[in-house]
């Protein structure tokens, strides 16, 4: 059990090891303080009570930059590697444009990114429309949402989403026509942006329908974490922080007091001893201005502005302030970067353990290396092109050879000890 009643305290299950590995011989202890530990089971417990875990297990996209009849399987916690340019941001850019699809608004998200719709192509000649496959579970049940995205029009002129579980067809758009289950087709005599679905009102799709919709536009995607951006103060947030971590300072003050409690006992018991709270202020022009305060030596207390809190501790602020988010799936880019390496461990923990489904990539054996073998094994995804520059995925430790590296190595080891070029010229070559 979670809960202790003798103690009355929340305690990490065995389920879930504390213990990493370092190397193989020598282990490393997770010093992770307790109650940040029976905070998260506690997140995670009163969420299973509340809902079931949803997830995307599959996605299939064509014609999508270097993305050419591309599928791949999702585990709950998914960590990408690969070379620079063999397709791993991509891939994150095709997760997000699908869900975008089901948001509804495609013209925001591609002046957001500065890209033209043209730009989404695999090859400038080649046809203007995409076809996408998302397959989703939703405890014991499994949904496919297929659909074919014209990039001139901006929307899907074919769509059908089916409870495989059952083998109903819940929703289908064909001939400017769609359909609700058993229903009569009706026309479609408005305008949308993607799919059709996100222009439905709530009381005329099914309780399935919604819950689909529901989790998709949830999905929450960020490019690479920018600080300066997260230092610039800002007006509103929307609730949401920026594609590059813009917005920080306005999204931090717009979370409930209970949130902003809970962030600063997770940075100060796991990341910064010093560390005492976020504090944000609103200036004249309404601007949301961020600072942090810190204890020091004889109780000295000190205020600082953005403009001087360190890179990595304002990743680590944007990454652990959207766990606490209504965010379905959170995908991150280069996790690691700008992170101290003494915190690199705890944040592996937070995320491979969230309620919520995760997406990073990295560049960093050490974050593989606070993997337990078992969670490399269906979590570590390699990416690399092929030889007519389109991207490719494979299970990186279902590949001969390196499989093998984890009877003695850690993960994180095994793909130091691995030429990830050479790697990628040999499984062109089979």
């Amino acid at each position: 059990m979670l809960f202790q009643e003798k103690t009355g305290r929340w305690r990490v299950p065995t389920a879930f090891p504390r213990q990493r590995v370092g190397t193989r011989n020598k282990p490393v202890m997770s010093w992770i303080p307790d109650r940040f530990w029976e905070v998260i089971y506690l997140n995670i417990y009163t969420l299973l009570l509340k809902e079931i875990f949803k997830m995307i297990r599959e996605l299939y996209i064509n014609n999508f930059k270097s993305l050419l009849n591309f599928r791949v399987e999702l585990s709950k916690f998914v960590c990408i590697i690969g070379m620079n340019g063999a397709g791993k941001s991509t891939l994150l850019q095709a997760i997000d444009f699908i869900t975008q699809i089901f948001k509804g608004d495609l013209k925001t998200w591609l002046q957001a990114r500065e890209w033209q719709s043209q730009d989404l192509l695999s090859d400038r000649s080649s046809p203007s429309h995409k076809i996408f496959e998302v397959k989703l579970q939703f405890e014991s049940t499994r949904y496919t949402c297929y659909g074919e995205f014209n990039l001139n029009k901006l929307t899907c002129t074919k769509e059908k989403i089916i409870n495989e579980t059952s083998g109903d067809i819940l929703f289908e758009v064909v001939n400017r026509s769609y359909r609700i289950g058993n229903h009569a087709k009706k026309s479609i005599e408005f305008k949308y942006q993607g799919s059709a679905l996100s222009a439905l009102f709530e009381d005329a799709l099914t309780p399935e329908l919604l819950q689909i919709r529901s989790f998709l536009i949830a999905v929450k995607s960020f490019e690479l974490l920018n600080p300066q951006l997260m230092r610039k103060p800002s007006r509103q947030s929307d609730n949401e922080l920026g594609l590059g971590g813009n917005k920080l300072s306005a999204f931090l003050h717009s979370i409930s007091n209970r949130k902003k409690d809970e962030l600063n006992r997770f940075i100060k018991e796991v990341f910064s001893t010093t560390f005492e709270s976020i504090e944000t202020i609103t200036t004249l022009s309404d601007h949301k201005r961020l600072f942090i305060e810190e204890k020091l030596a004889n109780n000295r207390c000190m205020k600082t502005e953005a403009s001087h809190i360190s890179d990595g501790l304002l990743r680590i602020m944007a990454i652990l302030s959207q766990t606490m988010t209504t965010h379905t799936m959170l995908v991150f880019d280069e996790i690691e970067n700008g992170i101290n390496p003494e915190w690199v461990e705890a944040l592996v923990d937070l995320l491979v353990e969230s309620p919520k489904q995760i997406i990073v990539t990295t560049h960093s054996p050490m974050v593989l290396n606070y993997l337990e073998d078992e969670q490399a094994k269906k979590s570590v995804i390699f990416i690399y092109k092929d030889k007519e520059g389109m991207t490719q995925q494979c299970r990186f430790f279902s590949i001969a050879g390196v499989e093998k590296k984890l009877d003695i190595l850690g993960p994180g080891e095994a793909m130091v000890d691995v030429n990830l070029s050479e790697l990628a010229e040999e499984l062109n070559h089979d």
